[in-house]
């Protein structure tokens, strides 16, 4: 009898192997098709009761609730590329880089496959349970639609270096609804008082 030696399962998902220097680890694969009440289940409502354990977003704002996130998926009618960046550095301003990152990504796979900036949307799942912060990053076009999206290589070592140089920057303050969030709610705690 010939005994046959373990091997490890092939992860589906195409990943670049992580360097020393990389900030991020991303995992990214095309889903033809998805399940957006099982997406919603796994991503937003198993940390929904958490304090902080989840921020959903998009490119505008903060999405704050279950209806919400299934509105948006509402306009999905094509290929997703659903990515998962990791943050192994910078844990403590997690929310503030997450956007950053997510906007990168999708630079950079707007450049990889010729389309506008303006025809794409997305919506992404900060995760906070787990020893190192990541995005749940899900990107689809607009209309009209490509049949499939090139990721190859090279877009994953332009990613990668992206990215790296996201996490090195100071966090921009500027047009990030994570951070106007907070910066909103600080205020509403705060009362001025009136002078008469």
């Amino acid at each position: 009898m010939v005994r046959k030696e373990y091997q490890k399962p092939q992860n589906s998902s195409k990943q670049k192997p992580i360097q020393k220097k990389d900030k991020a680890l991303i995992r990214q694969n095309v889903k033809d098709r998805m399940e957006f009440k099982k997406e919603v289940r796994i991503n937003y409502d198993r940390l929904a009761n958490e304090q902080g354990k989840v921020t959903v977003f998009d490119n505008d704002k903060v999405i704050q609730n279950r209806s919400e996130i299934l509105e948006k998926y509402l306009y999905v009618n094509g290929p997703v590329l659903d990515a998962q960046i990791t943050l192994l550095e910078g844990h403590d301003q997690a929310d503030f880089h997450a956007q950053a990152v997510c906007e990168e990504t999708i630079k950079a796979f707007c450049e990889e496959n010729k389309i506008a900036k303006a025809n794409i949307n997305y919506i992404a799942f900060l995760h906070k349970d787990t020893t190192y912060p990541h995005v749940h990053l899900q990107i689809w076009q607009k209309e009209p639609y490509l049949a499939k999206y090139e990721i190859n290589n090279n877009f994953f070592k332009h990613l990668q270096s992206q990215i790296n140089e996201v996490m090195e920057k100071p966090v921009d303050y500027t047009n990030n609804p994570l951070i106007a969030e907070e910066m909103e709610s600080m205020f509403e705690d705060i009362s001025m008082p009136i002078f008469t």
